[in-house]
């Protein structure tokens, strides 16, 4: 944005602008982050700073059709826009699918529930509890010989891959080839078949008293067994004699949670003690995996969630690809919960961007073809694109840091303020100075009447201008969007204009 694309006439105006918005950041104090292009926020809820710079609203959502209304702690599909879902009961967790179908708590409260698709069902367990498998007709409880009840599944290279049974924290056990009930204690004395099922044991390899936490599956073929601090990549086949520890991988971070690894693309994203973490193979050699940190911006705020959640454990995270967003929820209560959003860039080599949400309590989340739900305490909701109409749309809050418009210790005199925004809604503006003081509120009504937004790297805007005159040396803006129907709204930068000096 400059002076010319925002049309101001007055010779006697400095105009400056705040553009091409990076997310939210709190490792440097809001007193210090004016930077006018490239401009980070001190708050950015329920909206995103999109990869071209500016402040979007979330889409809106929808409530699913179906009778369950309780608090949704995992979800998962089983089939093309079927999903089936955990659910917190008065005296359990009760397991529900959208066809109604459901089996009345089957585990205790507070339970950490994961799952899995495997076999043309989908699989759910518990720490210590039993395995439930629903194929769109019934759910049923998983009988095996072994009695393993593990805390942690992932489906890799035709096998189920379980962990963290009651007892022994460092055993991964793998189901016979093609089949999810079928473990290394269920296999007769005399098999031989490379296709059996067959286990892992990582104690003697972490040499510490830490016990798996979680897993995952990279590029395919490549198992990530992860503990409180350490990750060990394994390559697996079908056939178990061919299994190999990665050498070339030398990962010392663990995970808090399962329940947040995610595959993003070719890398592998998780939740860590210190703040995300992304799992990579390096461009440079095309051999060696390591870890990537991606929350250093935002470390501060990511510790502060999670001294907030009692069971980390229930920290949940997706991936959705048609969003392009990497989301963290953090439930604090049954009716209470946070989100962190990481909005990853297209472009390469350029920086991602943070934002937070509070957008009906969402808990969990879970992404298929195209179709995007979220679980609340109020039921299961489809997330929709932004372009599509929603019942539900959220109430979007900006913060600003403290904007100086040049040198820190000057008053300056301001005449105009000058805003660049898209879409349907009402964008209203409280100011503040440095010391606090209210200033002025300013409403803004933006119609999507003749903005014509087909252009990929410059999305265009209307332009409103407000009477902005006041004196400080600072100011700071709190932004609230409130969307009226679809399609974009969003804030695409704005100016102040201020009084040259004689």
């Amino acid at each position: 944005m400059s002076a010319s694309v925002l049309s101001v006439s007055l010779v006697d105006l400095d105009v400056h602008p705040y553009e091409d918005f990076q997310g939210i950041d709190s490792s440097r104090d809001e007193a210090a982050q004016d930077t006018g292009s490239k401009q980070s926020l001190v708050k950015c809820e329920n909206a995103y700073c999109d990869w071209r710079g500016a402040i979007t609203v979330e889409p809106g959502s929808t409530k699913r059709e179906t009778s369950s209304d309780g608090v949704i702690s995992h979800i998962e599909f089983y089939g093309r826009d079927l999903a089936c879902w955990s659910q917190l009961d008065g005296g359990g967790v009760t397991l529900w699918s959208d066809a109604e179908h459901e089996a009345n708590e089957v585990y205790p409260v507070n339970t950490a529930v994961t799952s899995a698709v495997f076999n043309h069902k989908a699989l759910f367990t518990a720490k210590g509890e039993p395995m439930y498998a629903y194929d769109g007709v019934k759910w049923e409880e998983v009988e095996q010989r072994s009695g393993a009840q593990p805390a942690y599944m992932v489906a890799c290279q035709r096998r189920l891959f379980t962990a963290r049974m009651v007892g022994n924290e460092t055993q991964i056990l793998a189901t016979r080839v093609d089949t999810y009930d079928v473990f290394p204690d269920d296999e007769a004395d005399d098999e031989t078949s490379v296709l059996k099922a067959a286990d892992i044991e990582i104690g003697n390899i972490i040499g510490t008293a830490d016990g798996i936490k979680g897993l995952g599956v990279l590029e395919k073929n490549r198992l990530a067994v992860f503990t409180n601090d350490v990750t060990l990549i394994y390559k697996v086949h079908p056939d178990y004699t061919g299994w190999t520890l990665e050498d070339k991988a030398n990962i010392n971070v663990g995970t808090i949670s399962h329940n947040t690894i995610q595959q993003v693309g070719t890398d592998l994203y998780f939740c860590a003690r210190d703040g995300v973490h992304s799992l990579k193979r390096s461009d440079a050699n095309g051999v060696t995996i390591y870890s990537v940190p991606m929350s250093e911006k935002i470390t501060e705020i990511y510790r502060g969630l999670l001294q907030r959640v009692s069971n980390h454990e229930m920290i949940e995270a997706n991936y959705s690809q048609d969003h392009r967003q990497y989301n963290i929820y953090f439930p604090v209560t049954d009716s209470v919960s946070y989100r962190l959003t990481l909005s990853l860039n297209p472009v390469r080599g350029q920086d991602h961007k943070w934002s937070t949400g509070s957008f009906l309590n969402a808990r969990c989340e879970s992404s298929l073809g195209g179709v995007t739900l979220l679980g609340t305490p109020g039921g299961v909701y489809k997330k929709h694109m932004i372009e599509e109409e929603a019942a539900h749309y959220p109430i979007a809050e900006i913060v600003t840091p403290v904007l100086w418009h040049g040198k820190i210790n000057e008053n300056k005199s301001t005449n105009s303020l000058i805003v660049q925004a898209a879409g349907s809604g009402v964008v209203t503006i409280r100011a503040v100075d440095d010391t606090n003081r209210d200033m002025a509120t300013l409403s803004f009504e933006i119609t999507e009447d003749s903005v014509d937004d087909s252009f990929m790297d410059v999305p265009l805007s209307q332009q409103y201008t407000r009477k902005f005159e006041h004196q400080y040396l600072g100011v700071q803006f709190y932004i609230t969007l409130a969307p009226t129907g679809p399609g974009p709204m969003r804030i695409t930068g704005f100016a102040v204009g201020v009084k040259k000096e004689d």
